[in-house]
């Protein structure tokens, strides 16, 4: 939903569509786990990490020039398993409806990602 009011990408669209037009706009998407365990799907009961290779995308995808997490569990990995990554970060409320903030906040803090990309 967050996607879709701020970027215009309809929600309704399957994945790999919504993906495509998400790289239209100059944003990829990827998990900092590749894998975790975790009881039901909260963030704070996740055990054993284990990281995706974002050092190599970033490597073969060098005009990648921000990194935007979504959550603080994101942001946290990150900094754990990518502690020398030489890129800039920026963190965003977690777009989960868990995240106990109206939409409406965090759609318009979410429109960071639009400005900075703009700017690029």
């Amino acid at each position: 939903m967050i996607m879709e009011s701020v970027l215009g990408i309809p929600h309704h669209l399957p994945y790999k569509e919504r993906i495509s037009l998400l790289l239209n706009h100059k944003i990829g998407l990827w998990d900092v786990y590749a894998s975790c365990m975790r009881k039901n799907s909260a963030d704070a009961r996740i055990h054993h990490p284990i990281p995706n290779d974002l050092k190599t995308l970033i490597s073969h995808h060098p005009f990648i020039q921000v990194i935007f997490l979504n959550g603080r569990e994101a942001e946290k990995g990150f900094k754990k398993f990518f502690p020398d990554a030489r890129i800039p970060t920026r963190y965003l409320p977690s777009t989960s409806p868990a995240y106990a903030i109206r939409l409406e906040e965090k759609t318009e803090m979410w429109k960071e990602v639009t400005r900075i990309v703009k700017r690029l």
